[in-house]
């Protein structure tokens, strides 16, 4: 075999090889998924015709949730509500709460922003 013939197996093999590897690294990412709130089926069959939890703006959220009686969505979705950009910060509370006492205590995080020790265990709420 003559030193271009070696030369051009070895540029077809790596060439074969790196291939893939190429097209992977140049292909446009892949959307993430978005993870669904919990009970937002429910919310989307409401029909007092509610935003939409994943496509909505936080201004048409605010500007609806000012229409509606939103305490009781807190309670009714909780899921739903507790993550809710545009939803006011009191009502999220109120949600996030509600949506705690569902599990047994100690069994969840909670995020301290005030300068803790981190995430810790909660006992009780």
């Amino acid at each position: 075999m003559t030193k271009y013939a070696a030369l051009r197996t070895v540029a077809a093999v790596t060439a074969v090889i790196l291939t893939p590897s190429t097209g992977a690294l140049l292909a446009a990412p892949a959307a993430p998924a978005v993870a669904l709130p919990q009970g937002v089926a429910a919310w989307r069959a409401d029909p007092r015709g509610l935003p939409d939890p994943v496509t909505a703006t936080p201004a048409e959220v605010r500007s609806r949730l000012a229409e509606l009686a939103a305490a009781e969505l807190a309670v009714t979705y909780p899921g739903v509500i507790g993550g809710l950009d545009g939803a006011p910060v009191a009502l999220r509370y109120r949600a996030n709460e509600h949506a705690a006492r569902g599990y047994p205590a100690g069994h969840y995080l909670l995020f301290d922003s005030r300068g803790g020790a981190g995430w810790r265990r909660c006992s009780a709420i």
